[in-house]
């Protein structure tokens, strides 16, 4: 996980990098593995604010994102 919270005014320049980031990565991972990989870039800005293509995300994955539960054991319920 890669995190980012960026002042309000950069919010969509940093989302355009994450996904540029990792492109080539997931390009690796379907080639090596033969699996389908999405970058999900989760950004938001100082005050709260995302991008119009993470709510979209969001309403797709929206049971998978329900509940979260990290390595530590800490669990998000997500409405």
């Amino acid at each position: 996980m890669d995190v980012a919270i960026p002042a309000d005014r950069n919010v969509l320049q940093e989302e355009v990098e994450k996904k540029l980031k990792y492109k080539s990565l997931c390009k690796q991972v379907q080639r090596k593995w033969n699996l389908k990989c999405t970058i999900i870039p989760v950004i938001t800005g100082t005050t709260g604010i995302v991008t119009r293509s993470l709510r979209k995300i969001w309403k797709l994955y929206k049971e998978t994102f329900n509940r979260f539960t990290t390595k530590d054991g800490y669990t998000w319920n997500i409405t």
